[in-house]
């Protein structure tokens, strides 16, 4: 008998974490904490700062032809932040597996560099490649037990691919924990919600 009552939350349970899965991608660098009211460096500064800070350049910053980057690259297979901007170019175009191998290239040069690592994540996540993405997540969290958007994809992962709510809650609600003031705390707050009622409806 209550089978479509779970269908039906499965259902909305689905268009919200699509949603956030969207919203997530879009927004890979929210973790940076940079004010729009703050006096901005030079692109190539920022990208400097960022290479320092294990942090990705900005997409408006990486150089718009694609073929210089790969030569680039070429030319200094060893430097990291090349082996970056190409990786974030491939992924503004939608490149995912090039994506992929180039921030896999980041991870054996500099194997502590958290936004590559995240930036894995959070491809493998909207590919539903789930477990690689939970592979991700899991050396993220073992440097970091408190790495904010690691919980938060963690959730999404264990909820949206591998249907065990119970553990995407407990991530959610570390997130929020963590980040009470975070941009994605409302998503976090609704599918806590959403699949704490699903969880009572099986």
């Amino acid at each position: 008998m209550r089978r479509p009552f779970r269908k039906k939350w499965h259902k909305i349970a689905f268009i919200i974490v699509t949603a956030c899965i969207a919203l997530g991608l879009v927004l890979p660098n929210l973790w940076t904490g940079m004010s729009i009211f703050t006096p901005q460096p030079s692109p190539s500064e920022a990208i400097a700062e960022k290479q320092d800070a294990h942090e990705e350049p900005d997409s408006a910053q990486v150089d718009t032809s694609l073929e210089a980057l790969e030569a680039q690259a070429a030319r200094s297979p060893d430097d990291v932040g090349t082996q970056l901007m190409l990786a974030a170019a491939y992924r503004e175009r939608g490149q995912s597996e090039k994506a992929i191998a180039a921030y896999e290239k980041v991870l054996a040069l500099d194997e502590g560099h958290q936004a590559a690592r995240v930036s894995l994540a959070e491809i493998y996540l909207g590919m539903g490649r789930y477990d690689e993405c939970i592979a991700q997540l899991d050396v993220l969290l073992q440097n970091d037990p408190d790495h904010q958007l690691a919980h938060y994809l963690y959730g999404l992962a264990l909820g949206t691919g591998k249907q065990d709510y119970q553990g995407a809650v407990a991530h959610l609600r570390k997130y929020v924990e963590l980040a009470p003031n975070g941009l994605y705390v409302l998503q976090a707050k609704t599918m806590i919600s959403q699949w704490q009622k699903m969880q009572a409806g099986s």
